[in-house]
């Protein structure tokens, strides 16, 4: 699948275009390039539509950051400067309005590069406006609602014990259907930059926070465009998180400090003065003379002494979060 920046201004022009390329193979190993698409045929020499890195002026300014098949879906995560690294194959990031863009699903040839075969390109004019307020609007599994929780006392009956059996067998099977509905996200894979991005989006209904808690918020953290993956960590390493959730003080709804501790529940500042003696946080957070704790940036260096599981909710609400399972040693990358 591709994704890209016309060259024109005034229209979604395939021809010219920037464009990522990113595909899983048949490992379900994600992958990502910088493409030019000079022509809308497959590669041949340095014509058609080609990866940057075949021209001698040109370079792959795309860096895969995850890659996962989740639900159906495939998501792949990446990122690229804003300002353009090459000034015929490139396009920058427009900060001042709506820029029109491309899109295109097809197959890929024998080398693993576009071949305009059954291709299915945007239709029309597109336009995405990158410097608006950041909203979430993409399409969603179906809204899910619990069944609200009652206590009821159930009459006396004389119906025969194998009418009891049938009801649990069915109530089996609901409960099983619920379970296959339920997503299967695979850990996330560590980018060699040693960089999290962290970002506020919605839970995904029963799909994902279901399989981790059975009463959800209606966001939660994204980590480089994955809802709240495993992230596997090496003792000894020093890594980099970078935290959109809003630091509007006025807005709760806006606010969403993230900070990583032992505690499955988050919402630290809510808690009660017993309550916060249990908890540990290892970064994220400072506390004042009074034993406060405010939201701050920082180094969080994962030291052999650190606690094997530890999670990264919302220090003010008791929003719904997810851990990381550190190893002795590194196993991502290699």
């Amino acid at each position: 699948m591709a994704f890209g920046l016309s060259k024109n201004d005034t229209k979604s022009d395939m021809a010219k275009a920037d464009a990522i390329v990113a595909w899983m193979d048949n490992r379900d190993k994600g992958h990502a390039q910088d493409y030019y698409f000079g022509s809308k045929e497959q590669c041949s020499g340095r014509r058609g539509s080609c990866p940057d890195s075949k021209f001698p002026d040109g370079r792959d300014s795309v860096t895969l950051l995850n890659a996962a098949k989740v639900n159906g879906y495939t998501m792949i995560t990446v990122k690229r400067p804003q300002v353009g690294m090459d000034q015929r194959y490139d396009q920058h990031v427009y900060s001042d309005g709506p820029q029109a863009i491309i899109w295109a699903i097809g197959q890929l040839n024998e080398k693993n590069e576009i071949s305009y075969k059954d291709i299915m390109t945007s239709e029309g004019n597109v336009f995405i406006d990158f410097a608006r307020s950041p909203q979430w609007n993409c399409p969603q599994p179906a809204d899910y609602e619990p069944a609200p929780e009652t206590t009821t006392t159930p009459a006396p009956t004389k119906k025969p014990q194998h009418s009891r059996a049938r009801q649990a067998s069915r109530t089996h099977e609901i409960r099983v259907k619920e379970l296959e509905d339920l997503w299967n996200l695979p850990p996330l894979v560590c980018p060699s930059d040693k960089t999290f991005r962290a970002q506020i989006g919605p839970t995904g209904g029963k799909g994902r926070f279901h399989t981790i808690r059975k009463n959800v918020g209606s966001v939660a953290f994204y980590i480089n465009g994955i809802l709240a993956p495993e992230i596997t960590l090496e003792r000894g390493q020093t890594y980099t998180f970078v935290v959109e959730g809003g630091n509007d003080s006025e807005t709760p709804s806006r606010t969403h400090p993230f900070y990583i501790t032992d505690d499955h529940e988050g919402g630290y500042e809510q808690k009660t003065a017993a309550e916060k003696k249990k908890v540990k946080i290892f970064a994220g957070a400072t506390a004042n003379r009074r034993g406060n704790y405010t939201p701050t940036g920082g180094k969080f260096i994962f030291s052999r002494g650190t606690k094997s599981i530890f999670r990264y909710p919302d220090l003010k609400k008791l929003n719904p979060s997810t851990w990381y399972k550190p190893k002795t040693r590194y196993l991502l990358n290699q």
